[in-house]
């Protein structure tokens, strides 16, 4: 539980450096007269680099990235991104709240869909590891029963021709 404690309080620490990134940018856009949805986008994939490389190199350990894993987090935060975009609309255009506070609600509701989805990631990630040890440790199980039956078979083979050549 300690180490779930410490990830979710690193988790924390990236997520609110990537907030005040995405914020920020989002804050100054938006000032500058730049439409919210598109300002949104923006500022949501300038911070999406930030704590994509934070989360990697820090938060969950992860050791090398694949290919898969790459496009599987591009994925996830497209949907995040979605969410976001939908929650700031319905905030700005349906429920009248100002943007910057919309903003504020929708990142924090797309912040918790994202450390549970990359959680997820990360257990299915490190239960395809154990599944790929375990198949190792099988092979070489199955290699070692191989090698004893050869050698047993071999040592039968010298016996009986021991036997004969009496």
């Amino acid at each position: 539980m300690n180490k779930l404690i410490k990830q979710i309080l690193k988790f924390g620490v990236v997520g609110g450096t990537a907030f005040i990134i995405d914020y920020g940018i989002f804050a100054l856009l938006t000032h500058f007269k730049l439409h919210y949805l598109i300002a949104q986008i923006i500022s949501f994939s300038i911070s999406l680099a930030f704590n994509y490389v934070a989360s990697i190199k820090w938060v969950f350990d992860a050791q090398k990235q694949t290919k898969k894993d790459i496009v599987i987090f591009i994925l996830l935060a497209i949907i995040g991104l979605l969410i976001n975009e939908i929650l700031l609309y319905i905030g700005v255009e349906l429920l009248t709240w100002h943007e910057l506070i919309a903003k504020l609600i929708s990142t924090f509701i797309v912040m918790i869909y994202n450390f549970i989805t990359r959680k997820l990631i990360g257990y299915l990630h490190v239960e395809k590891l154990k599944h790929r040890n375990s198949m190792l440790k099988l092979k070489r199980y199955i290699l070692i029963v191989r090698h004893v039956m050869v050698h047993q078979r071999f040592i039968t083979s010298y016996r009986l021709m021991e036997e004969h050549s009496d």
